[in-house]
Formats: structure tokens, sequence, C-alpha cells
């Protein structure tokens, strides 16, 4: 065989071996990103790279490369929660006043925390180390915003006060710390929220005269 068939089947094989090693470590990786996800869906806010290693079936060794990239593993909580939370917040509300329109947003809003709360309770967890994961909670809760603002017949300036005390009653970190902290099942943690909103309409009516 000539030297450049040589080198050819060479160059052929370093190419045969580089595919193989991608496709082991793209497979590692979905398999680490899997565990970590479901370990996160179970509780466990902070997985141990002992855990997901256990959980995933990848060696030790290669999960502890993988968790030098921390936040690259906290980044894939993002699109779990954006499958739920903007398949329901974008879509078209079915009421026709704005008294019935903010209620669907709730009913829809509780689906939205008790889907992704676990999730959500790991980025407050690790945004204090990610920019990137700041970013997200600050667009999810700019959106919320802006739904209210949208429903709500009242001047946002003149009504300050009230948009937030609305957006507060009815945010995440209310839903959760309903959930964990005071432990209330859904249906009576969706009460108490609402119950806050309801007060809250109320003092938009009485100080708006309507």
């Amino acid at each position: 065989m000539s030297l450049v068939g040589v080198q050819a089947n060479k160059y052929s094989a370093d190419i045969v071996n580089n595919d193989g090693r991608k496709a082991r470590s793209n497979a590692s990786r979905k398999k680490i990103v899997k565990a970590f996800l479901h370990l996160i869906g179970e509780g466990k806010i902070n997985p141990s790279a002992e855990e997901v290693a256990k959980m995933s079936g990848v060696g030790l060794r290669t999960v502890f490369r993988r968790f030098n990239e921390m936040e690259l593993l906290y980044r894939e909580l993002v699109p779990e929660i954006e499958r739920i939370f903007e398949a329901l917040t974008f879509e078209p509300l079915k009421a026709k006043n704005w008294q019935d329109q903010l209620n669907e947003a709730l009913i829809r809003k509780r689906y939205i925390y008790e889907q992704t709360m676990l999730y959500r309770i790991a980025i407050v967890y690790y945004s204090h180390h990610s920019s990137f994961l700041r970013g997200r909670l600050k667009k999810w809760l700019q959106v919320e915003e802006n739904i209210h603002k949208n429903i709500l017949p009242f001047d946002y300036a003149e009504n300050k006060v009230l948009f937030d005390s609305l957006q507060s009653a009815t945010s995440s970190d209310t839903w959760t710390l309903l959930r964990t902290m005071q432990n209330l099942p859904k249906e009576q943690a969706f009460d108490v929220m609402k119950s806050m909103k309801d007060m809250i309409i109320q003092s938009f009516i009485q100080r708006n005269s309507i």
C-alpha cells in the first residue's frame, strides 16, 4: 500500500474514533442530565455527584467532570419550566370580562406553579451563582406582570403598589411558601392565594371608584 493510502486509512480511523468518543460523551451527558432532573423532581434540590452517578449509571469520574460545569446542569431546568409555562401562559384566555380572566389566569398559575415548583426552587437556589438563571427568573416575573397589566382595567402608574401587591400575592414564591413552609395541600394553597387576590382587587375597585 502506498504512503498516501496508509495516511488515508489512518485519517479515516481517526475520524471514526473521534465520532465514537463524541457519541459516547453525548450519551453520558444525556444520562447525567436525565438523572439530575429526576433527582431534583424528587426534591433533591442540590444533588451530589455520587447521587447522579448512581442514578445515571455513568462513572463517578465522568460525572465529576460534568459537575465542574454545574451551571450548565441547572440550565437544563429552564426548558423544562418554559415548556409548561409558555404552553399555558400564552394561550388566549377564554373568559370575557376582566374579573373572570383574572380568575382563569390564576387557575393556570396554580397548575404551572405546582408542576414546576421543585425546578423553580432549584433554580432560585443556584441563581446566586448564575446571572443567566437570575435573568430567566426576572423574565418569567415580567411576563406575569404584563399579564396583570393587560387584564386589569386600571392605570399602572396610579396603582403601582396594588399591582405589586397582586404580583407578590400570586407569585410562584408565594405558592412555594404555602406548599412547602406552611404545608398546605394544593387546593387550600389555591384558596389562600385566591383570597389574597380578591382582597387586592377590592382595593383596586375602591381606589378607582368602579
